[in-house]
């Protein structure tokens, strides 16, 4: 789906997800912050890598495995996506090669996952190794737009237009380091409000965008959370026709 599926070896149908970036702690730092932290779904990066200090941008490679994840999810949860090295292994060998089984995503069974976790795996260019473990009752319809931002981050073959990286920031901006300009960068206009009489006329992207937005507010309004509800309804009801 997305142009970051390469072609591994020259072996036609052997996909893998690649970057060829080598600040690879910062690619994984930008991961956890726009597809991980601050969503519902997003549940963990796990990798085979860490840093040597808080600066430390390209990692290196370790025996056992590093654990970033959501500071949001159940204690109970989070013990369970600390799998083994041998496992993290075994999911790489399961999928590498293997058709995706949604929007880029595998679903790897009997490995300790709870129920409908999908899996991205990403390949590194000195051996890294990383997964992107989502998980959810929402999952579906909001993976295909957090993946676009995914795309963004393992593509860009730089640091001078990236994402910022501090996993302790909510949100993420795109940064460059050009000379400073004067020009005051212009925000994203926010969608507009769909009503409940506007709903089944507008287009489900539109839909979407509107619903990913609310949810991305740190503080919502009574109107802005009935209007969140009547939303997810809405594109439940229509994950139920179209799945």
């Amino acid at each position: 789906m997305f142009s970051l599926l390469a072609k591994k070896n020259g072996v036609a149908g052997n996909y893998v997800h690649i970057t060829s970036r080598t600040d690879w702690e910062r690619v994984l730092d930008n991961l956890f912050v726009i597809a991980i932290q601050g969503w519902r779904c997003g549940l963990a990066v796990i990798s085979n890598t860490t840093k040597n200090d808080s600066s430390d941008e390209r990692g290196y490679l370790i025996n056992g495995l590093t654990f970033r994840m959501n500071r949001n999810i159940p204690d109970k949860l989070k013990q369970s996506l600390r799998i083994r090295r041998e496992q993290f292994e075994q999911i790489f060998e399961l999928t590498e090669g293997k058709a995706p089984d949604f929007s880029d995503c595998y679903r790897v069974k009997n490995l300790g996952f709870p129920r409908n976790t999908l899996l991205f795996p990403i390949y590194g260019a000195n051996g890294q190794k990383a997964l992107l473990v989502f998980g959810g009752t929402f999952l579906k319809r909001e993976l295909v737009m957090r993946l676009g931002k995914v795309d963004k981050v393992l593509l860009v073959g730089d640091k001078s237009n990236t994402v910022g990286a501090d996993p302790n920031h909510r949100g993420f901006s795109f940064h460059k380091s050009s000379s400073p300009s004067t020009k005051k960068e212009e925000q994203p206009k926010a969608p507009p409000p769909i009503s409940a009489k506007q709903v089944v006329q507008t287009p489900p992207e539109v839909v979407k965008a509107r619903l990913l937005y609310l949810e991305d507010l740190p503080n919502r309004s009574v109107q802005q959370q009935c209007e969140l509800e009547r939303l997810d309804a809405y594109v439940n009801y229509l994950l139920r026709k179209s799945f």
